[in-house]
């Protein structure tokens, strides 16, 4: 009655449910810009082919966007916190 973990069918959905809501939390702008460019292209008249590529291309612009935004607020409190006291107003950051 040893079971290995691979036998247990739970295990997958326990790791499903710790992973996912971080996915989320994390893809979600790029999932909701990728549907509306893939929604885009549909309406657009691009056909399959052409809305999966406008929503390839507007997941991978806003991905982008979200990295970029993310590295300058990193920047930024590096800058703010160099002079020895750390100045971080969340007010300086918008």
């Amino acid at each position: 009655m040893d079971k290995k973990i691979d036998d247990k069918p739970a295990v997958g959905l326990v790791a499903a449910l710790a992973v996912v809501p971080l996915a989320l939390c994390c893809l979600a702008p790029v999932i909701f810009a990728s549907g509306i460019g893939g929604i885009a292209g549909w309406f657009g008249g691009f056909g399959l082919a052409g809305a999966a590529a406008a929503a390839l291309a507007v997941g991978v612009i806003a991905y982008a966007l979200i990295h970029r935004r993310q590295a300058r607020l990193r920047r930024g409190a590096q800058d703010s916190c160099a002079g020895g006291g750390c100045t971080l107003d969340a007010r300086s950051h918008r």
